[in-house]
């Protein structure tokens, strides 16, 4: 079988749906909380917590459905503390986000030696089983129809119409490109950057939710540099959140690649995991050294209203 006809078979198109909903759901999140002018460089972090707090609800209960609501709310809370740290006690954003995903990655391994006595993988979950079959039709129903997919795409249509019509988006929008004229127009800053680094925790955090109910367990760094690369693709896409989708199928398809190539060698296969990052890395140098039309991120990203 060609290449081609092998990365658009129906199980390869079903893996591109599954990988992409995580890189969309991180990068969603990393846009919102960077719109109001909280840096986010938490993601990863946000995204393997959230995995956790799935695996572990649904072990507790039996329920998928509990296990997505309890990684919403781990990266709620999450989002809401980083908001708190940057937003009203100053904390330098940077410092914030890389101290959730050293958290992450440690706190995670010691959760699983706690709760499961192993550090590398939970037991195993049944996630959500639609469209029972091995066949490819079913798989690719089976990740189209998946609840994070349906938010994933529910978002995309929703989130960029509320921020630009609602009340409150409008702050939002505010503090994160002039906090200073937004203040001296009756905004409170500080709140519009809790609201929207807590909701962009949340989705960042069902990423790796949805991750994890793929794979059917949490592993210990499960999310590979998922979340770095949908911090990549906060700024490939200009902050604006459908282009970050179309950004998103295009790193799923490349991790697709490495499926096609699996029998084709141990040299190849290593190669093929870091083209991801190699085109990431490529992409980000030629936007900030080659491109005509700079990306600008939100003018009040890292900035206080005074």
């Amino acid at each position: 079988m060609s290449f081609f006809a092998t990365l658009f078979s129906a199980f390869v198109l079903a893996q591109i749906v599954r990988t992409c909903i995580p890189y969309v759901l991180g990068a969603m999140g990393g846009i919102l909380t960077e719109r109001s002018g909280v840096i986010q460089i938490g993601i990863e972090g946000l995204m393997l917590l959230g995995g956790l707090a799935c695996v572990v609800a649904e072990l507790a209960t039996g329920s998928p459905w509990v296990g997505l609501l309890a990684a919403l709310a781990m990266g709620a809370f999450v989002g809401l503390v980083h908001g708190a740290l940057v937003a009203v006690f100053r904390v330098d954003g940077v410092i914030s986000g890389l101290a959730i995903n050293l958290f992450a990655l440690g706190g995670t391994r010691v959760a699983l030696r706690t709760l499961y006595r192993s550090t590398s993988n939970s037991p195993s979950i049944t996630g959500f089983r639609w469209f029972e079959g091995n066949d490819g039709v079913h798989s690719i129903l089976r990740a189209v129809v998946h609840p994070t997919t349906i938010l994933a795409i529910a978002l995309l249509l929703l989130v960029p119409w509320l921020l630009a019509r609602t009340t409150r988006s409008l702050a939002i929008r505010a503090a994160g490109d002039e906090p200073v004229a937004a203040r001296s127009l009756g905004v409170d800053v500080p709140k519009a950057r809790l609201v929207a680094a807590t909701i962009g925790g949340a989705l960042a955090a069902l990423g790796g939710a949805s991750l994890a109910q793929d794979m059917h367990q949490f592993q210990s760094g499960m999310t590979n540099g998922r979340g770095f690369l949908a911090i990549a693709i906060v700024i490939l896409s200009g902050w604006n959140f459908r282009r970050a989708a179309v950004f998103s199928i295009c790193f799923a398809i490349l991790d697709a690649c490495q499926i096609v190539f699996q029998g084709a060698g141990r040299v190849v296969g290593d190669a093929l995991t870091m083209l991801p990052f190699i085109v990431a890395l490529a992409s980000l140098a030629f936007s900030m050294f080659g491109s005509r039309k700079k990306l600008e991120p939100p003018k009040g990203l890292g900035r206080f209203e005074t």
